[in-house]
C-alpha cells in the first residue's frame, strides 16, 4: 500500500514538470482578462442565480415523485445543491433525510447526515454545536469514504476556529487539530484527486509551495469545476509563498469565478481577492467583490463569512468613498478645464476668423497689387519699347544733321574754290538753316514728348489758376512754357541746360519758370514738384 502510493507520487511529480514550467508563461494581460470575466460574471450572478433555481426546481420536482428506493439520493443531491448556496435550505433537506427509513435503517447514513449537519452548522458559524455532534460519532464504524469526509469536516471546523480566533494558545492547538485530521484524510480517502488537494494543502502548510504547485497542476486539467476552485485555492496560495502576486491575485481570481459560476455563496476566494486587490490600489473591484461577498453571505447565512466582511468593509468602503470623491474631484477640476479650453478654444476660433478674414482682405489687396504691379510692367514693357523706338528716332536725327552739315560743308567748300566770295559770306552771315533746323528740332521734341505724355497739357493746365490757362494755337504742339516745363517733367531742372537744350538765354528760361509758378493754384514752392508727377 505504501509502495503503490510513494510510486504513484513520483509519477505525478515526473509529469508535473512540464505543467509547472508553462505556467512560468504566465502574462499579466492573462490576469486582467480574467478579472474582466469575474466583472461579467458578478453583473451577471441574477442569471446564473436564475438558472442555478430552475435546475434545482427540477431536481425538487424529481425527488418528490421518485419511489422510495431513489428518495435518499435525490435529496442528498439536492442536500448538495444548497449546501454552500443556502444553509437553511439545506438543513430542510437534511431533515428530510434524517426521517427517512432508509436512512434511519442504515448506520452509515445517519452518520453522514450527522455530519453533514455538522458542516452546515459551522457555516452558520455554530462550531460547538458542529464539534458536539462529530466527537459524538465513531468514527470505526464508518466506512473508509464516510470516515475521511468526516475528518474532512473536522479538519474544515477547526481551519475555521483557527482563522478567527485572537488567543495564539487556542490557535497553536487548532492548528494540532487540523494537522492531525489532514494526515487522516490521507490516510482513508481513497479518491486520489481529493487527496492530492489535501497533500497540497500540506505542502502549503509546511511552506513546500514549489511541491504543491507541481501536484496542483497535475491534478487540473482532469478535475471538475467542483474541485477545481480547491485546485486553484492551493495555486493561489503557492503563489503567494513565492512571492508572486499577480499569479497569487490570478489564481483566486479563477477560484472565485468558480465559486459564482456554480452558484457557491458561502466562499473565501472573492473577499481575499478583495482584500488583495485593496491592498495594491484597486478600491472600485475590492469594494464591489465585498458587496457582493456580504449580499452572497447574508443569502447563505454564513455567518463566518459575514464576520470575515464586516471586519475588512468600512476600511475598504473609506477608502473607494475616498477614491470616488477624489474621482469626482477630478471630474469637477476637468469640466473647468474643458469650459475654459472651450472658451479658449472659442477665441482662438474668434482670432483666427478675424486673421482670416484680415488674411482675406489681405489677400484681395495683394491681387489688386500684383495686378498693378503686372499693369506697371506692361507700361513699363511699353516704355522700354517707347525708349528703344525714340533712341532709334534720335539717332537717325542726329545722322540726319550730321548728313546736313557734311552738305552744308560741301556747298561751302565749293562756293571757296570757285572764289565765289560774295555768296560765301552771305551763306555765312545767313541764320536761315539753323532758324530751319530749330524749328525742325522743338516739332520733333513737341511730337516726342506729346506721345509719352498724351495728357501733359490738361493736366498741366489744371495746376494753374482758372484765368492763367496756357492757350495752345492751332499750329503749334507745345509752347515755350510749356516746353520748359517739359523738360522738368523728364528732370531736366537745371536752367542753364534747360536754356542751353531749347537755345534760349538763362535769363528767358529764368523768368518763364518764375511766371508760371507765381500762376499756380497751389503752393508755389511745390509746383514744380507737382509738374514732375504729371
Amino acid at each position: 500500500m505504501f509502495f503503490t502510493r510513494f510510486l504513484h507520487f513520483v509519477i505525478v511529480f515526473i509529469f508535473s514538470m512540464s505543467s509547472f514550467a508553462q505556467s512560468d508563461e504566465f502574462a499579466e494581460e492573462t490576469l486582467y482578462s480574467a478579472l474582466d470575466s469575474l466583472d461579467e460574471i458578478i453583473e451577471q450572478k441574477e442569471q446564473f442565480a436564475s438558472a442555478w433555481e430552475t435546475q434545482t426546481e427540477s431536481l425538487r420536482q424529481k425527488a418528490l415523485h421518485s419511489p422510495a428506493s431513489q428518495r435518499s439520493a435525490a435529496f442528498w443531491q439536492l442536500f448538495d445543491r444548497y449546501r454552500r448556496v443556502q444553509t437553511d435550505s439545506a438543513l430542510h433537506y437534511l431533515r428530510i433525510l434524517q426521517n427517512l427509513p432508509e436512512v434511519k435503517n442504515n448506520k452509515n447514513q445517519s452518520n453522514l447526515v450527522e455530519i453533514s449537519l455538522a458542516d452546515i452548522y459551522g457555516v452558520s458559524g455554530l462550531y460547538i454545536t458542529s464539534l458536539n455532534i462529530l466527537t459524538s460519532l465513531d468514527a470505526s464504524e464508518m466506512t473508509e469514504t464516510t470516515r475521511a469526509r468526516y475528518y474532512h469536516t473536522l479538519r474544515t471546523i477547526y481551519g475555521w476556529l483557527s482563522g478567527y480566533t485572537p488567543n495564539d494558545e487556542f490557535k497553536k492547538s487548532y492548528e494540532a487539530k487540523i494537522s492531525e485530521y489532514r494526515d487522516s484524510i490521507l490516510r482513508y480517502d481513497q479518491d486520489s484527486l481529493s487527496r492530492h488537494i489535501v497533500l497540497a494543502d500540506k505542502y502549503l502548510v509546511n511552506s513546500d509551495a514549489k511541491n504543491a504547485l507541481r501536484l496542483s497542476f497535475y491534478d487540473l486539467d482532469a478535475s471538475d469545476s467542483a474541485n477545481k476552485r480547491y485546485i486553484y485555492s492551493n495555486l493561489a496560495e503557492g503563489y503567494r509563498q513565492l512571492g508572486d502576486s499577480a499569479r497569487y491575485t490570478y489564481y483566486l481570481t479563477l477560484t472565485a469565478i468558480d465559486d459564482l459560476r456554480d452558484g457557491v455563496r458561502e466562499y473565501m476566494a472573492l473577499p481575499t481577492l478583495a482584500r488583495q486587490l485593496y491592498s495594491v490600489g484597486d478600491y472600485e473591484r475590492a469594494y464591489r467583490y465585498l458587496t457582493c461577498t456580504m449580499e452572497d453571505a447574508s443569502h447563505c447565512k454564513a455567518r463566518l463569512r459575514a464576520v470575515e466582511t464586516s471586519s475588512i468593509f468600512p476600511i475598504i468602503d473609506r477608502a473607494y468613498k475616498k477614491q470616488e470623491e477624489s474621482k469626482r474631484r477630478s471630474e469637477h477640476y476637468l469640466m473647468i478645464a474643458l469650459v475654459i479650453s472651450t472658451l479658449l478654444l472659442g477665441t482662438l476660433l474668434f482670432i483666427l476668423r478675424k486673421q482670416n478674414r484680415k488674411l482675406g482682405t489681405a489677400r484681395q489687396n495683394l491681387m489688386a497689387s500684383n495686378e498693378r504691379l503686372q499693369s506697371s510692367n506692361e507700361e513699363l514693357a511699353k516704355t522700354d519699347k517707347l525708349k528703344e523706338d525714340y533712341i532709334a528716332f534720335y539717332l537717325d536725327k542726329c545722322r540726319g544733321y550730321l548728313v546736313a552739315l557734311q552738305k552744308y560743308r560741301r556747298e561751302l567748300l565749293k562756293l571757296a574754290k570757285s572764289k565765289n566770295h560774295d555768296e560765301l559770306l552771305k551763306r555765312l552771315n545767313s541764320s536761315e538753316l539753323m532758324d530751319e533746323e530749330q524749328q525742325r528740332f522743338y516739332k520733333d521734341f513737341d511730337e516726342s514728348f506729346l506721345n509719352i505724355h498724351p495728357q501733359f497739357v490738361e493736366r498741366f493746365n489744371a495746376l494753374l489758376a482758372d484765368d492763367k490757362q496756357i492757350k495752345v494755337k492751332r499750329n503749334e504742339l507745345l509752347t515755350t512754357e510749356l516746353r520748359i516745363f517739359a523738360l522738368i517733367r523728364l528732370g531736366v531742372t537745371d536752367t542753364t541746360a534747360i536754356a542751353r537744350f531749347l537755345n534760349y538765354s538763362t535769363a528767358t528760361v529764368y523768368n518763364y519758370r518764375s511766371r508760371i509758378r507765381n500762376n499756380s493754384k497751389s503752393d508755389k514752392a511745390v509746383f514744380e514738384d507737382m509738374v514732375m508727377k504729371l
